[in-house]
């Protein structure tokens, strides 16, 4: 499907990572709760949570996910209202999915446009489960549900605003799921 193609091919140019995940990425959903004592699982709780991350269903994380407007655009978000986020290759943008919750509002961010930077906003209406077809088992999808459309908030705007400097998006703009910052995602809606 266009969805699927349109990650596909936008993985494909994130970091030359887009099969063979590293073993540590995919099982990283079994990390969180049954092995929480572990140190790595710890420290990637306190990374989320210093990101604005939800790490528990009691908080709401904030998140950027990309799309071409060609293959899926905001308003085709609109119109659907809920849509199978799929076709992720890249290991950290999966793990970024495995830790979305339920209620999680991500900024949508149109990509490889002419009016590029973000239009929307969505919410995460199904946490990480397989996605279907992959014959692997190795990755993963999140359902997102439509919240508003926003005026478009440019790269260049967004690169102009000191108060985001440490955003991810600035520092990973190739990453196509990623954390905010609560404060950053509060400047920018």
């Amino acid at each position: 499907n266009a969805r699927s193609a349109r990650a596909s091919r936008c993985e494909a140019r994130s970091r030359g990572m887009v099969r063979g995940a590293p073993a540590a990425y995919r099982s990283l959903a079994g990390i969180s709760k049954a092995s929480s004592s572990s140190p790595r699982a710890s420290s990637t709780s306190a990374a989320y949570r210093s990101l604005g991350a939800s790490t528990s269903s009691s908080t709401t994380g904030r998140w950027l996910v990309k799309s071409e407007p060609s293959d899926y655009s905001i308003d085709a978000l609109a119109r659907e209202g809920t849509t199978v986020w799929d076709g992720v290759r890249n290991a950290q943008a999966q793990k970024h999915m495995k830790s979305m919750r339920v209620g999680d509002r991500c900024l949508f961010y149109h990509s490889s446009c002419a009016a590029i930077g973000v239009v929307g906003i969505a919410e995460v209406a199904r946490e990480a489960y397989p996605e279907p077809g992959d014959a692997s088992n190795k990755y993963v999808v999140v359902d997102l549900r439509f919240v508003s459309k926003l005026a478009l908030v440019s790269l260049p705007a967004l690169k102009a605003d000191a108060r985001l400097a440490g955003m991810v998006l600035l520092r990973q703009p190739r990453l196509s799921v990623q954390p905010v910052e609560r404060a950053h995602f509060d400047i920018i809606t």
